[in-house]
């Protein structure tokens, strides 16, 4: 599981134990962000998220390193103009902005002998989970994804959509087991 994932369906104690699991990747030594392709897109998306929408009310600590680590870590010129507008209302912009991440996505998909790619693995390059939260936190906002639509997204979209994704499934879920 995923930090991106874990924001739409799980409660907020399983999103922070996640972030805690991803800034202790970043100290150890198995693996070196520096390195990977995911330094300046995936990673500090999930940690401008974990920052603006799973943090709000937590320790200070954690919120300090958290931005420590975005200032190391900056998302790339086409992440943070996606970030800074997947909230727009903007209908024609919205689709832009989707279709370019989208587009993004699928080239990062090719393999590439010299580098550590983005989307590595067949889940990860079918199920674009870093878009799907940015459009499942636009339905949260109260804004409308209907204009939405590319292959790579279209068959999550009705998941998306739906105004009650926004509650927390899992933890009902399991109360009544």
């Amino acid at each position: 599981m995923s930090f991106f994932t874990s924001l739409i369906y799980y409660p907020i104690d399983e999103q922070i134990l996640l972030i805690k699991a991803l800034i202790a990747t970043e100290a150890g030594e198995n693996l070196c962000w520096s390195e990977l392709d995911s330094k300046h897109t995936l990673i500090p998306l999930a940690l401008n998220l974990a920052n603006d929408y799973s943090l709000k009310e937590t320790e200070v600590e954690l919120k300090n390193e958290i931005k420590s680590l975005i200032k190391k870590y900056p998302l790339s010129a086409l992440y943070t103009d996606i970030y800074n507008n997947f909230l727009t209302d903007d209908a024609e912009y919205t689709v832009a902005v989707f279709d370019g991440f989208c587009k993004y996505h699928l080239e990062k998909c090719i393999d590439n002998p010299k580098n550590f790619p983005e989307f590595e693995f067949p889940v990860n390059q079918a199920f674009p989970e870093e878009i799907l939260v940015l459009l499942n936190l636009r339905i949260r906002a109260g804004l409308d994804n209907n204009m939405i639509s590319h292959p790579l997204i279209s068959p999550y979209l009705p998941f998306i959509n739906q105004k009650h994704i926004d509650l927390d499934i899992m933890l009902n879920e399991q109360k009544n087991i």
